[in-house]
This record gives C-alpha cells, sequence and structure tokens, in this order.
C-alpha cells in the first residue's frame, strides 16, 4: 500500500516509514498539504497520515481537496491531533478525515491504525467492485429484454411481408438494434442475406 506521510518533522519523518516499512508499505513525503495534493493527483496513494498542525494547514479544506482528486474516491486519511480536550478529535472527523491519532505519536498504535485502515480500503474496492457487476448485470438483462421486445415486435410488422425476409437483432453500445435485410439490400451489397447477418 502507498501511503503518503505529510509533517514537516524531520525526526518523524524518518520513524514513522521505518515503522510503515516493516510491514512492507511504500511510504511518500510531503512537507506540507499543497505538495502532498500535488503527490496524490500525480501517483497512486491509499492513505494519508498528515499533522493538524502544520503551518498553513486547514484540515477541512485538505481533505475536500483529497476527495476531489481525480481517480482517488477511497484515500484514507488519519489526521495527528493534540490530545489536550475533545476540539482535536472533533475536528479531525468533522473535516471529513476517516481517524485520527492522539500525539505524541506511539508507533504502535499507528501501526494498528494503518492495518484497520488497509482493511477498510480493501473492503470498500470488494464493494464497489459488487456494485459494478451489479450494475453490468442489470444493463445485460434489460438489453435482453429490450432485444426479445424488438424481436417480437418485428415478429408482428413484418409478418406476411414477403419483402422482408430475414433480420437479426444486435447489440449496438448495449442496445438491441433490429437489422432487416430484404432483396435491395443483397444486390446492392452483393452478399446473400445470410452473410450480411454476420457482418
Amino acid at each position: 500500500m502507498h501511503i503518503l506521510i505529510v509533517h514537516d518533522d524531520a525526526v518523524l519523518r524518518m520513524a514513522i516509514p521505518k515503522a510503515l516499512k516493516e510491514d512492507g508499505h511504500r511510504i511518500l513525503h510531503a512537507s506540507d498539504d499543497a505538495g502532498a495534493l500535488k503527490i496524490i493527483r500525480a501517483q497512486d496513494v491509499h492513505m494519508v497520515i498528515a499533522d493538524e498542525d502544520l503551518p498553513g494547514m486547514d484540515v477541512v479544506r485538505f481533505c475536500r481537496d483529497i476527495r476531489l482528486c481525480p481517480g482517488h474516491p477511497h484515500v484514507h486519511v488519519i489526521l495527528l491531533v493534540k490530545r489536550e480536550g475533545k476540539g482535536g478529535q472533533t475536528l479531525a472527523l468533522d473535516s471529513g478525515a476517516d481517524d485520527f491519532i492522539f500525539k505524541p505519536l506511539d508507533l504502535g498504535e499507528l501501526r494498528a491504525r494503518v492495518a484497520g485502515g488497509a482493511r477498510l480500503l480493501e473492503l470498500r474496492k470488494s464493494m464497489d467492485a459488487r456494485l459494478q457487476e451489479g450494475a453490468e448485470s442489470i444493463r445485460l438483462r434489460e438489453a435482453q429484454q429490450q432485444s426479445s421486445r424488438a424481436e417480437q415486435a418485428l415478429r408482428v410488422s413484418t409478418e406476411g411481408n414477403a419483402e422482408y425476409f430475414l433480420y437479426s437483432m444486435k447489440l449496438v453500445n448495449g442496445v438491441a438494434v433490429p437489422m432487416i435485410y430484404n432483396e435491395a439490400s443483397a444486390a446492392i451489397t452483393g452478399f446473400t442475406p445470410f452473410e450480411l447477418m454476420q457482418n
């Protein structure tokens, strides 16, 4: 998993990657929110760990901008917040972050929170895949139903009409399109009606 650390503390920027790399994660770095957003837009980032106290940091705007990055609908955001009072954790969750960790940072807790976030990301990915499969199944069923209705209508409209002697149904961009062939079309193209149906 690709994790972006947004922090300006040199010690933590060394300690956090060391702890997370042991779990097989790839670590990226940014020292401010603007730099973080550039990395997110350019690379495949799955999780962001950011300090709420960075100079100029607006966590509400930062979380919103992450969600608006194309192709990154499920970036998991963990904010590092002050322990004093409940203001930090409330702000973290209200801003749109997925989780928070109190400072001073405990690396064991961080690894546990990252593991939990990774499981949540996998669950979201699985749910998205199932929803996509469901949508594809619905579109296919609707196309088949439309094809059946169109075929039945075509049988009725061409019944007793010798000019329209062959037809087939084709799916064009998911829409059932009746393909009607008559003697004139065969004469113009030089193909037999059966050959026309194969094209």
